[in-house]
């Protein structure tokens, strides 16, 4: 599921540590994302759509 544009910018301009490419070319993201994003009280619309987004650990 691709990331809307604000999401993506968050995550990484705020949370780089959280996201990594693969060698494939696909993009990782660790699902410590949403805990980082609640901590910091980041919008609860992003935290939503990251919820959404992730695969399930």
């Amino acid at each position: 599921m691709p990331y809307s544009h604000s999401l993506a910018d968050l995550m990484l301009e705020r949370y780089p540590e959280t996201v990594r490419a693969t060698l494939g070319g696909e993009i990782e993201v660790s699902p410590r994302l949403i805990n980082l994003m609640i901590k910091n009280d980041e919008s609860d619309l992003l935290i939503f759509e990251a919820k959404m987004s992730l695969k399930p650990a």
